[in-house]
């Protein structure tokens, strides 16, 4: 279990490292007076997937936790 539970935090890691990278490039695009992101539908999907990744972590972590209290 741990080794899935390191498997997702460096998944999640990752993730909101391109987080971060889309979102400098975001502000660097409206800043310039543009509109419509064009990698908006991008943005959304990692979000989405993060999301994810933080319920499947809390599972397990709760998971983990439950099995070390028995």
């Amino acid at each position: 279990m741990s080794s899935t539970l390191d498997a997702l935090k460096a998944d999640i890691i990752r993730a909101v490292a391109e987080r971060a990278r889309l979102l400098e490039e975001m502000e660097h695009w409206y800043a310039a007076g543009r509109r419509h992101f064009p990698r908006r539908t991008e943005m959304e999907a990692l979000d989405a997937r993060l999301s994810e990744l933080d319920t499947q972590y809390k599972r397990l972590w709760d998971t983990a936790r439950q099995r070390a209290c028995e």
